[in-house]
């Protein structure tokens, strides 16, 4: 016990963490010492918080984000008004957010390949126009038919189908997640990928620094380049203070080939599929797609992959799989993404449009 404790404190990670928290601490005294050593500095301070929160809430921003530090700078307004500026002043998201926009953009064309069932979606389902059409036609994200859909309501039951279709696997494999931590379930998965990349596949994972900050080793990259799996580590977390550490990658994607893909909220690690128990029985759901529907994760995955390998595979059509052949009235298929860099939060537009549109079953 006593050998695991040391080799905690001597990890990386608690360098980080603590680098970080001697910033802050380093911040408030400066900010605390400044004001105590010059005459009007606490009202200086405060009208400087209240200046701030003037500029941030006419900022063209997401609401959330607005609210947020709003609300932050006028419970701690001795503060909240300078930790602003410091913080908003170590970020530099514009250049990301200029390369995830210019990847959006080339990508949008693609997205048709497989067909475009807005208008029949319409026609059939007219309640579902508004958020339809948002989708599409401001978000990007067009409507498909001829997809298959499979629901598990378990991890054990996503894992055993994701296992089976990563066996199939032909040309290539994206993979994107939150967190992925080593076990039963993402040691067989890596296993797969392994065999595959040395069978000649496009093998890709993309996992989140700050997701994966305590269940991965700082080398895991290293080691899945060496299996010759190509890696992308989201947003690297540094021990900067800076609020650009808050912009994370919380995808939980699978595509295959194009032709399959998975989603849902759960995570690569044992507790999703219950082989260790971290917080009691673990009750997570996923989803599969099979047929045109599935083509989207893929343009997904590559948007978010060509923010790191800006000289990558730019003919996003290229890795299109091509018209399948299911051919079956499985209903209308809309896959659309977030990102942590847009200035719009789709993904809470539409649940708010959900919900209002809920009927109620009881009246």
């Amino acid at each position: 016990m006593k050998q695991q404790w040391v080799k905690v404190v001597l990890r990386r990670r608690v360098f980080v963490i603590l680098l970080v928290l001697i910033q802050i601490v380093l911040i408030f005294m400066l900010i605390a010492g400044t004001v105590r050593y010059f005459n009007y500095g606490f009202w200086l301070v405060n009208l400087l918080s209240v200046a701030v929160c003037i500029h941030v809430f006419n900022k063209h921003e997401k609401a959330a984000y607005k609210l947020t530090w709003i609300f932050i700078i006028l419970l701690f307004p001795f503060f909240g008004g300078i930790m602003y500026i410091l913080f908003y002043s170590w970020s530099n998201p514009k250049k990301h957010k200029k390369q995830l926009a210019k990847n959006i953009l080339n990508s949008r064309a693609s997205f048709y390949l497989a067909g475009n069932q807005l208008a029949d979606l319409i026609e059939s389902h007219p309640e579902f126009k508004p958020m339809a059409h948002y989708l599409q036609e401001y978000a990007g994200f067009p409507v498909y038919t001829n997809t298959k859909q499979e629901y598990y309501d378990c991890g054990e039951a996503f894992f055993k189908r994701v296992l089976e279709e990563l066996e199939k696997a032909e040309r290539y494999i994206f993979m994107e997640f939150f967190i992925m931590r080593e076990g039963i379930m993402l040691n067989s998965i890596v296993d797969i990928l392994e065999k595959k990349a040395a069978a000649g596949l496009d093998v890709r994972v993309i996992y989140d620094d700050l997701g994966c900050f305590m269940s991965l080793p700082p080398d895991y990259k290293t080691n899945l380049e060496k299996k010759g799996i190509k890696c992308f580590v989201f947003n690297p977390f540094r021990p900067i203070v800076s609020s650009l550490h808050n912009n994370r990658d919380h995808r939980k994607i699978i595509t295959i080939d194009g032709k399959v893909a998975f989603t849902g909220g759960l995570n690569l690690g044992d507790e999703y599929i219950n082989a260790v128990e971290r917080f009691g029985h673990w009750k997570d759901a996923a989803i599969m797609l099979e047929g045109d529907g599935a083509w989207s994760f893929t343009l997904i995955f590559l948007q978010m992959w060509n923010m790191k390998h800006k000289g990558g595979n730019g003919d996003y059509a290229s890795f299109y799989p091509g018209k399948q052949d299911n051919n079956r009235d499985w209903g209308f298929v809309q896959p659309y993404a977030d990102n942590p860099m847009d200035e719009d939060n789709v993904g809470e537009h539409i649940y708010t449009q959900i919900i209002i549109r809920q009927k109620n079953m009881y009246t």
